[in-house]
């Protein structure tokens, strides 16, 4: 599982889904990531280096219970539509799952003790390309190496590729900057995006409670609605189980739909819950094949 230590110096800031941790010292520039678990501080989940795309802690989030969980974190927060948007022939929607931890309460993020986060890194997964929908890869590679990017929630985001190799050890293999997989489990890392991170200004580390999506360019409108927990319907599984999910997730959380292409019909990013991490998958229409589906769950 791919974890940073990111609790350090001041108290954090915290907005309602994204948080901004005070470094300690200068910030440096990151060397190689390497993509394989490292020996566990205690006894817990182990960890890897810093800057490595999304994936989430195999332990269970504190007080979650398997049958009923907390689902408010795996949704995003609202689009942001207070300054115009306009239609775009290239626009391109990211993703960035929720830390595999809930939030501390607001009055306990100052005495909390340094602990163990995933930084937040988007993954490109659904775009318009010239006026025709597409997915995963090809979005990524239609971003430029940075961007400015809307986020759910509200507010923007300055985000930019990396520039240094991604060695997954486990799987024997390097992945040449800016390429790097979509997540990395326990023996492998499956998959291969260009992850986008916040841009490295030496102020703070970036860590989300909640998912995140992120809209580029950031002006583009593409329709973006996202769902909520309180309209969770448990009934649906079995029509994303056909869609494109897999026997092994515990339920399937359809968390925003979008109408990149302007076509009238809308495209549906759906969360799908595994006992120790996610899959992700996005569909044309509710009930379609999907366009893209990668899995960091392996239980």
């Amino acid at each position: 599982m791919v974890l940073a230590v990111a609790a350090c110096g001041p108290p954090a800031h915290r907005t309602a889904a994204v948080t901004n941790t005070p470094p300690c010292g200068s910030s440096a520039a990151l060397g190689p990531v390497v993509g394989a678990p490292g020996p566990p501080a205690d006894g817990g989940a182990a960890s890897t280096a810093l800057g490595a795309p999304p994936s989430a802690s195999a332990r269970a989030a504190p007080g979650e219970a398997a049958t009923a969980p907390d689902r408010r974190r795996f949704y995003p927060g609202a689009d942001d539509t207070s300054e115009p948007h306009a239609r775009k022939k290239t626009a391109v929607l990211l993703f960035a799952p929720p830390d595999e931890r809930l939030a501390a309460p607001e009055e306990d993020l100052a005495e909390a003790a340094p602990e163990t986060v995933r930084l937040i890194v988007f993954e490109p997964v659904l775009c318009v390309l010239n006026g025709k929908l597409a997915a995963g890869l090809r979005c990524a590679e239609a971003m430029p190496a940075k961007a400015t990017v809307r986020l759910t929630g509200g507010g923007t985001m300055d985000v930019q590729r990396r520039t240094t190799p991604f060695k997954d050890t486990n799987g024997s293999r390097t992945f040449a900057a800016p390429y790097a997989p979509s997540c990395c489990m326990y023996n492998t890392c499956v998959g291969r995006t260009i992850p986008y991170a916040p841009a490295d200004d030496g102020v703070a580390a970036t860590h989300t409670h909640r998912t995140v999506l992120a809209v580029w360019p950031k002006d583009a409108e593409i329709e973006l609605i996202p769902e909520s927990a309180d309209r969770f319907d448990a009934s649906k599984k079995a029509t994303w189980q056909r869609a494109g999910g897999s026997p092994g997730a515990r339920e399937y959380l359809p968390i925003a739909t979008t109408d990149l292409d302007g076509d009238g019909k809308r495209e549906v990013v759906v969360y799908e819950r595994w006992a120790n991490d996610y899959a992700l998958f996005v569909v044309p229409r509710e009930g379609d094949p999907p366009l893209l589906r990668f899995s960091c769950g392996n239980i």
